[in-house]
């Protein structure tokens, strides 16, 4: 693996008083008193509560896995043959292959996430770690509990390297991963035939009391001999975000957008994309396809968690884009990426 260059006239994430920040001016974040008030006191009184995902119930609208173990698809990208393709593994977790290049993104197996004490996953992951091929490169999105899992960070290991935002790279070797590189936003790394960029997002970073914004977050790209997937992490609506990204990238294949926790918008809007933004940052990258994650796995906030792709295709069906380019996937689902766009189990 080589590390890149950071490009001349490169975007650098801005500092302030030894934190990261985003380069959308208008940005604000809510403060943590907002989101306590909103935790403890608004959402329990409105019966909106995330912390119910404690006890969740079943929703029949939530995406099931129709099988368990690795079918003859995954069995043929264990053994380095078969095409492109993404399969949902859940939430934002995804194991994307590209040029015989098997790439996992924010690994989260736990049945629980935040130290086990927090919310509890609705559907199983949709393929068990045992069933997943060799996997060559870890992409962590930021440091947020349901994007940097512990546990399955210990059981994934050391085959693969790890890929980080800065900052990060000292909680990934803390719990026993050697091989790990930390990168900042427009940096390129290359593995075989594969390169990976790390591109801005519009989110924050926080696992603790005292370490808000210590550590960067990112988007990644996967730019393959033929093909390219965008994967955004978690992002707020910045336009000039997306256009970047899009003058930097054309003819992208997939852009993987995040569609939950979306509610109460005045909380949610400046860190999460809502179904509708997220419609339009697609539009506005020029992507093949909209592949939907960050719902229906854990229940992060005031929406059901299978409200998101409902609200995707309906802002897609009055915008007028075809539903073949809106491809909502269940756990374990595989998208062949191409003209044919095929979906198999694996």
């Amino acid at each position: 693996m080589q590390e890149g260059l950071l490009p001349a006239g490169a975007l650098h994430p801005i500092r302030r008083d030894g934190r990261y920040g985003n380069p959308n001016p208008d940005f604000r974040k809510r403060t943590p008193w907002a989101v306590a008030k909103w935790l403890f006191w608004d959402g329990p009184r409105r019966g909106k509560s995330p912390w119910s995902s404690l006890f969740p119930g079943k929703d029949p609208r939530l995406p099931r896995r129709p099988q368990d173990g690795p079918d003859p698809c995954t069995r043929a990208r264990a053994a380095g043959e078969g095409p492109d393709a993404v399969t949902w593994i859940g939430h934002s977790t995804f194991l994307i292959r590209i040029d015989g290049v098997s790439i996992l993104t924010d690994p989260v197996w736990s049945d629980r996430i935040f130290g086990g004490v927090g919310p509890r996953r609705l559907v199983e992951p949709g393929l068990a770690l045992s069933a997943l091929p060799p996997i060559d490169i870890v992409c962590i999105s930021h440091n947020h509990y349901d994007h940097l899992d512990l546990p399955t960070i210990r059981k994934v290991g050391n085959r693969p390297c790890y890929l980080v935002p800065l900052g990060m790279e000292r909680i990934i070797r803390r719990n026993g991963i050697r091989t790990v590189r930390s990168v900042t936003w427009w940096e390129c790394t290359e593995h075989r035939d594969v390169r990976i960029h790390s591109v801005p997002a519009q989110h924050f970073s926080v696992r603790g009391l005292f370490d808000h914004d210590k550590t960067l977050w990112t988007g990644w790209v996967f730019q393959g001999r033929t093909h390219t997937v965008y994967f955004a992490g978690d992002t707020g609506f910045y336009s000039a975000q997306f256009r970047q990204i899009r003058e930097r990238f054309p003819g992208l294949d997939a852009a993987i957008l995040p569609i939950g926790a979306y509610k109460p918008s005045w909380l949610m809007q400046p860190v999460h994309l809502s179904p509708a933004e997220a419609l339009e940052a697609f539009c506005i990258l020029e992507a093949e396809v909209l592949i939907p994650c960050h719902w229906g796995t854990f229940k992060l906030s005031e929406e059901d968690p299978g409200e998101p792709p409902q609200a995707l295709e309906a802002a897609a069906r009055t915008r007028g884009i075809p539903a073949e380019r809106i491809r909502i996937q269940r756990p374990g689902e595989t998208l062949m990426l191409g003209k044919e766009g095929d979906l198999a189990w694996g």
